[in-house]
């Protein structure tokens, strides 16, 4: 793919009308959308940043806005996708204390909330681990998942 046409489908991602077309998607079909939407994002976020090791690079790069996505007119991170959707993280989409230090890039929008809670599938696959590509060179090899497919895909990545 050329990089343009990348850039055009993320834009496209950020549409407010996808809203109701994600959110009422299977299960399977939501697991393969979030595999791929992180893996694309990484692709994304590394190419524009590069990678270093820092951990305030880290924090910028899967946490703050530096690597996000608007999706359906929400702000996503690579952690709301990583840790709030795919892993169901408990609590993490709630709003956060007043005496948080490190806020969440999306913390407070409840806009945001609607599209994230909306998108989570019903139960953690630990098997999705091995699907989602951080950029570290000891990452699994990045797929392009199916919904239709899912279940062989995450048992062979697995």
């Amino acid at each position: 793919l050329e990089w343009a046409v990348v850039r055009a489908i993320a834009a496209e991602l950020a549409h407010p009308r996808l809203f109701d077309e994600l959110v009422a998607m299977a299960d399977d079909d939501k697991k393969a959308f979030l595999i791929n939407l992180y893996n694309a994002m990484t692709f994304h976020g590394v190419v524009t940043f590069g990678r270093r090791s820092s951990l305030w690079h880290l924090y910028c790069f899967f946490i703050a806005p530096a690597v996000s996505y608007r999706v359906a007119g929400a702000q996503i991170s690579l952690d709301d996708v990583e840790n709030g959707m795919l892993r169901l993280q408990p609590g993490y989409f709630e709003a956060p204390s007043k005496n948080d230090f490190f806020c969440r890039s999306s913390a407070g929008d409840a806009a945001d909330y609607a599209l994230q809670r909306g998108l989570r599938p019903e139960a953690l696959d630990p098997r999705i681990h091995m699907a989602l590509n951080c950029g570290a060179r000891g990452c699994p090899a990045v797929g392009v998942y199916s919904g239709a497919s899912l279940e062989e895909d995450l048992d062979a990545a697995a």
